[in-house]
């Protein structure tokens, strides 16, 4: 890989890069080598950032190396330096933490739903590359313990719902780190997952039913599909069923408002798709059915 003297060069060069810096930026799987390094220039904005992303950069083209698909790590790597607070301290931080590198790039090029979750909270790589119980099993009462705390940092009721997708959006990157790196295996992936998911039904629909004074003990929710088979993948709808003892008319406001609250799409993102065609007599049958 390149020494430190070849990767300030490639980040400082006006003339187009020596033979040496080509053949290592086309091994690594760029295509135009040329394009390759004004991208890369073009991370930094300054000379500390210049200095910071020379100290990195053998790693990351090694990660790049080591990767599926090198552009797509650079073009993901491109839009998420764009977005962080500070530039210089994220290279500063990779310096430090080089695991750093090797989750940004695995992320980057293993799922553009879960860069798009990253892109959105930036700062979770920070507490990915330094979380200690990151592998830590999680039961239905862990994750809603911990949900509810997340809920408590809402200033307002109509805030809550973006705090829960901020959790959701955490849990999913914690379990697809572990994924990534092997610290679970894929029964247990997709068991993590499918909690995740039952927890995060479940506080919505205590927030929904508190706004709207209803008795939650009334109301049962049912999961089909993947997800009440415990199989959820990181994109899966939710296959849903509400059903009530009686008077299910009472309901339907509230069942209507937390398919919206797991759905609605905002600049947060949104929780799931909901899928509801599996209530008795599909799409023509009432919302919530009474048993």
């Amino acid at each position: 890989m390149l020494t430190p003297e070849q990767s300030l060069k490639l980040l400082t060069s006006n003339t187009p890069s020596d033979a040496a810096m080509a053949d290592v930026l086309g091994q690594i799987g760029f295509a135009d080598v040329t394009r390759a390094r004004t991208r890369l220039q073009a991370l930094c904005r300054n000379e500390d950032e210049v200095r910071a992303l020379t100290d990195i950069l053998a790693n990351l083209l090694y990660a790049c190396l080591e990767a599926a698909d090198a552009e797509v790590a650079l073009t993901n790597l491109e839009r998420y330096v764009s977005v962080v607070p500070n530039r210089l301290e994220l290279f500063r931080f990779l310096n430090l933490f080089p695991r750093g590198i090797e989750i940004l790039v695995r992320l980057f090029v293993g799922s553009q739903y879960l860069t798009e979750l990253l892109l959105r909270n930036p700062r979770y790589l920070e507490q990915l590359t330094n979380h200690r119980q990151l592998a830590d099993f999680k039961s239905r009462e862990d994750f809603l313990e911990v949900g509810s705390q997340w809920l408590t940092w809402a200033a307002h009721a109509s805030e809550r719902p973006d705090e829960l997708r901020r959790f959701q959006q955490w849990e999913l990157l914690r379990i697809a780190a572990c994924d990534t790196f092997g610290l679970l295996d894929f029964k247990t992936v997709i068991l993590q997952l499918s909690l995740l998911a039952d927890s995060i039904v479940e506080l919505a629909l205590r927030d929904v039913f508190t706004q709207a004074g209803l008795d939650r003990s009334q109301f049962v929710v049912l999961a089909f599909g993947k997800l009440g088979g415990e199989e959820l993948n990181y994109s899966s709808d939710i296959d849903l069923v509400f059903l009530t003892k009686n008077e299910s008319e009472k309901y339907w406001g509230a069942a209507r408002k937390l398919i919206r609250v797991l759905s609605d799409v905002t600049a947060h993102g949104f929780l799931y798709r909901v899928d509801m065609r599996l209530r008795p007599w599909g799409k023509s049958g009432p919302l919530v059915t009474t048993v």
